[in-house]
């Protein structure tokens, strides 16, 4: 007999005092749909607590329908809260802020090396005419 299983907590779904959670992915556009089962409760704490809003079995990212369906069937099931839906929402502005600042870093870091050539280039500029004026004063 086949005993299906939490694959986060490997602990047999049938032991759970509640459905569980079925989350449907494709790998890719011109895939077929694959379900996974999962105990909803592991399912949220494992989303949220990671931040990686993601299939734990393929990796296939979960998108905002997924996070919603997940509340709801916590809701249904009277189990514990999770707002995965904001906690989703939340990483994406995480991720974004996280990208803006690297861009801005970037573009600092661009600014800064393009002001250091300039700043050489007129102290070599400085140099050299101080050189010119030397022998100036030098020659008779």
């Amino acid at each position: 007999m086949f005993v299906f299983t939490d694959p986060i907590t490997l602990e047999p779904l049938a032991d759970l005092d509640h459905p569980p959670f079925e989350l449907r992915t494709r790998t890719n556009p011109n895939s077929p749909t694959v379900s996974h089962l999962f105990d909803p409760t592991c399912l949220a704490e494992w989303v949220t607590g990671s931040k990686q809003f993601e299939n734990p079995l393929n990796r296939t990212p979960m998108d905002v329908n997924d996070c919603r369906r997940l509340d709801n069937h916590l809701k249904r099931c009277k189990l514990t809260k999770f707002s995965v839906h904001d906690a989703f929402v939340a990483a994406a502005h995480e991720r974004q802020l996280a990208e803006a600042q690297r861009v801005a870093r970037e573009r600092e870091q661009v600014m800064w090396e393009a002001n250091y050539k300039i700043t050489i280039e007129r102290l070599q500029a400085i140099q050299n005419r101080m050189l010119v004026l030397k022998q100036e004063a030098a020659d008779p």
